[in-house]
């Protein structure tokens, strides 16, 4: 994880400000008081008449507040206080030298926005925020201040994941819809997208062909010369041209006049199939009498003509 500054992210995070300080050789760590805090000081300091004993006094009910625990062990806030007071005047004047260099280190920092900023800009810390924010949290929650880091990036990858998954969900409707309007539009749309989607790309079929596959539809390029090797011996009419494709911005009154000006020419591309169709039919029925007169034991070339009906 990106190193961040602890003393920020505490009072951030935690919701308090903190450090520890080494004063005889142990490890003191103390936190800034809250304003209400301040207050009950104050107000407690305020009825010892004494300035010197008021003076002691503000210490020992200030660093009371403020000691968190020593040398790694928590101090009871119901008897801090008191352990404070316990203490020799020396000690307790250098955990209060301290204890001020604290709060300075505190009220710079608030005078300090590019400090904060530099925390905002740090992704692990945006982060916990779009978690918290997803999840009505606060940092200073419990259930916030439980989370280890692992459980932070989880939670947040799964945010992101769901993200994607609804804007693709999304993006597939509008792609079907928009499929009934321009669907050769659609069509590019996906191609130029590549391989992101659904195993989406390009692969090489038995035949050497290259097709293109784009979720569950299959375009072969090379489908014509398949479907005439399918077909075998039979006949395979081309349908039109490419001017005579048809255009989605055509008027009505356009299309019909293009039908119109084709008709004379489809006409006659249909008269010439359906002769030859005729003429291939009669020529299998030739060659079929004259399989059955070989049968019959008449030598077919014996047959002086076999006339085939148009009818039959």
């Amino acid at each position: 994880m990106p190193v961040v500054d602890e003393f920020l992210e505490d009072l951030v995070i935690k919701g308090e400000a903190s450090k520890e300080y080494t004063v005889v050789n142990r490890r003191w760590r103390l936190r800034v008081l809250t304003l209400a805090e301040y207050q009950l000081v104050y107000a407690a300091a305020a009825t010892v008449e004494d300035p010197a004993e008021r003076a002691v006094s503000l210490k020992v009910a200030v660093l009371g507040y403020a000691l968190i625990r020593v040398n790694d062990v928590p101090v009871d806030r119901a008897k801090a206080v008191e352990v404070v007071d316990k203490l020799p005047p020396t000690i307790i004047d250098k955990l209060y030298d301290a204890y001020a260099e604290l709060e300075t280190d505190y009220r710079n920092l608030i005078r300090d926005p590019d400090r904060l900023q530099r925390m905002v800009e740090d992704n692990f810390s945006r982060v916990r925020y779009k978690v918290m924010r997803a999840v009505g949290a606060l940092p200073t929650e419990e259930r916030c201040l439980r989370m280890r880091d692992v459980q932070w990036m989880w939670y947040y990858r799964n945010m992101i994941e769901d993200l994607r998954e609804n804007a693709k969900r999304r993006r597939d409707e509008i792609e079907y819809l928009a499929a009934f309007i321009n669907p050769e539009g659609v069509q590019q749309v996906q191609m130029n997208r590549g391989v992101e989607d659904n195993g989406a790309g390009k692969y090489t079929n038995a035949s050497g062909t290259m097709e293109v596959v784009h979720k569950s539809t299959r375009v072969n390029d090379d489908f014509e010369r398949e479907f005439r090797e399918a077909l075998g011996d039979e006949k395979l009419m081309d349908l039109g041209t490419e001017h005579q494709k048809g255009n989605m911005n055509e008027t009505e009154g356009e299309f019909l006049s293009k039908v119109m000006s084709m008709q004379g020419e489809a006409e006659q591309q249909n008269a010439d199939v359906f002769a030859k169709w005729a003429e291939a039919d009669k020529e299998r029925t030739r060659q079929q009498v004259m399989a059955e007169a070989a049968k019959a034991g008449v030598d077919p070339a014996d047959l002086d003509f076999v006339e085939v009906s148009d009818n039959d």
